[in-house]
């Protein structure tokens, strides 16, 4: 019990997933995107891609939108992060992401795990 009230209150880091992404249905572009769950609950996901149209794009995690994100000269570089009000489910080895744009996906990938602290 001990351990479990430490982590939470000094935000561990209990859980990375990565993510490369690739282009689909013609579109070229690529990127990653790096999961990270904490002791305390929070969670974040950072997305950064490259070969991007336009000026939005939607972030998706197993088909469920989290957020919109802005491109600025053809890249992606954001963060949702649960402690600044974003939602964020909880990741796990092989679920979907996508990045899409006007409601079809342009990049696709599948979380695999970066590392996993066993404290």
């Amino acid at each position: 019990m001990f351990w479990t009230e430490l982590t939470r209150l000094f935000a561990i880091r209990q859980a990375r997933l990565m993510a490369k992404l690739r282009g689909v249905a013609g579109f070229s572009g690529r990127g990653e995107i790096a999961y990270a769950a904490f002791g305390n609950g929070a969670k974040t996901v950072s997305i950064k891609a490259t070969g991007i149209a336009g000026q939005k794009a939607a972030l998706f995690i197993n088909q469920q939108p989290l957020g919109d994100m802005n491109v600025v000269s053809g890249k992606i570089d954001h963060q949702f992060d649960s402690r600044r009000g974003s939602f964020i489910p909880v990741l796990q080895d092989g679920d979907a992401v996508e990045i899409h744009q006007n409601g079809e996906p342009i990049l696709v990938g599948a979380a695999q795990s970066a590392a996993l602290i066993s404290r």
